[in-house]
């Protein structure tokens, strides 16, 4: 465990996490001491309350201690009813769900991988990591204008060209992309890499393409059972 400071002080009319974190709770009503306390006064209260090892700590010495050696418990903790690994769960066999691992197949996805014949795939980019930095101009210089990628064959298929502007749709909505050709993607899959906002001259976040539905367990995201085509 370590304290890392600031590196250097902010530049230009950049903020720190936490102050953007408090003045962005301040406007919006939240009266919670978190958000007026100081950053000194925030780590007491990070370790308030702390028991075991934790509670040995001097709070006031963990900024300027550098590294801190901490032990890892006997025993690794499953936070279930039972406080065992459960392999059988009956709190989920509670809720109607199958109790042992298992995979069914999703009845939605089978009828848009029925209609639409590409799956969409998304990854960050080498210089545009999702919507992280994408203010930064020069990032957005190397990386050029968003782009999706498909296989030859796939492409070949649609009578598509390397460098065109493309289509992106399914029955949610449409969105314009650069287009690259490589055989480093699988036939009946388009990469999206490097996702960004709507800003360039091209329309659209692939966000918009994704279901808003959840799974069956965990009420997780669904985006990677998007399905699509491309088209000139």
């Amino acid at each position: 465990m370590q304290y890392a400071p600031r590196a250097v002080v902010p530049q230009g009319d950049a903020w720190s996490n936490l102050k953007l974190a408090q003045a962005l709770a301040q406007r919006m009503g939240l009266t919670d001491p978190v958000f007026r306390m100081a950053e000194s006064d925030l780590l007491h209260a990070l370790f308030d309350g702390a028991t075991g090892r934790y509670a040995a700590l001097d709070v006031s010495a963990i900024s300027r201690a550098g590294p801190i050696a901490v032990r890892p418990p006997d025993a690794q903790e499953f936070r279930t009813p039972s406080g065992k690994l459960e392999i059988f769960s009956q709190t989920l066999a509670d809720e109607g769900i199958a109790p042992l691992p298992d995979w069914r197949p999703d009845p939605e996805e089978i009828h848009d991988a029925a209609r639409w014949p590409l799956r969409l795939l998304t990854a960050p980019g080498y210089f545009q990591a999702h919507t992280t930095y994408e203010a930064l101009s020069f990032l957005r210089e190397r990386e050029g204008p968003p782009f999706c990628v498909l296989n030859p064959r796939d492409a070949a298929e649609r009578k598509l060209v390397d460098g065109q502007i493309v289509r992106l749709f399914n029955d949610r909505t449409t969105v314009k992309l650069v287009l690259r050709i490589t055989d480093e993607v699988q036939p009946g899959v388009v990469l999206v890499p490097g996702q960004r906002t709507d800003v360039d001259d091209t329309a659209g976040t692939v966000n918009m393409l994704c279901s808003d539905r959840y799974t069956d367990m965990g009420a997780g995201a669904t985006y990677q059972s998007t399905f699509l085509d491309v088209a000139g």
